[in-house]
């Protein structure tokens, strides 16, 4: 009768070990954030669970929540997260592209929008599907921002101002102060952190469709 108890024994220990159910891991595949931004990482917690993070720099951390102030460029690459549950354990890997910080001098702009060119008075809101919109009404007129996706999403984004607007990583940008200024080119960089976007643009050329003329505008605008 022996060898049965042994085959028992070693059936049951067999039934105990495929009970093991790896913990789920609930956390972005990438971030993008600008040099010099605070990097979170912070998976959705598991009860009980021990936390190991390994990523660029031999960084390591044994909290659930990675988080980095002033995030250097060297901090881009891949983070991994080990997490153990129960006697289980299951790792995820999360990208992080780190862009450079822009860089803005508006000595040369003429289109100027200050209060040190932030507007929290802006408005969010969906345009025509497929587009969200960014509008402003203030002292120097009528300013739109019309994104053609969706960017509400945590993040950080560079996209390519634009009349065409052919492309989702197309953004287009308009003042109307009694005549029509359109940005003809450059960046417009996007942060989105707590639910609130702020966009900002520098040295952007506009021309007034109107008349031949250019200026070059600088402006920050933020809403939520």
């Amino acid at each position: 009768m022996r060898p049965l108890i042994v085959s028992l024994v070693l059936l049951l220990l067999s039934c105990k070990q495929n009970t093991c159910l790896p913990p789920s891991i609930y956390i972005a595949e990438s971030v993008t954030i600008f040099a010099g931004d605070t990097l979170r990482l912070e998976p959705q917690s598991v009860s009980g669970a021990a936390y190991k993070w390994v990523g660029p720099g031999n960084f390591t951390s044994s909290q659930k929540d990675v988080v980095i102030i002033k995030t250097p460029k060297s901090a881009q690459g891949e983070y991994t997260v080990n997490v153990k549950s129960g006697g289980c354990e299951k790792n995820a890997v999360v990208s992080v592209v780190v862009l450079d910080t822009p860089q803005c001098n508006i000595s040369n702009n003429t289109l100027l929008f200050p209060s040190a060119m932030y507007m929290p008075n802006s408005r969010c809101g969906i345009g025509a599907p497929g587009q969200f919109n960014v509008n402003h009404s203030g002292l120097q007129g009528d300013f739109l921002i019309t994104f053609f996706t969706d960017p509400v999403k945590k993040g950080s984004f560079i996209y390519n101002v634009s009349t065409l607007n052919t492309e989702a990583s197309d953004v287009y940008l308009q003042l109307s102060d009694g005549g029509v200024w359109q940005g003809m080119s450059g960046k417009l960089f996007v942060r989105i952190i707590n639910n609130r976007l702020t966009a900002s643009f520098c040295d952007v050329p506009f021309g007034n469709l109107n008349t031949s003329i250019t200026q070059k505008g600088s402006g920050r605008f933020s809403c939520q």
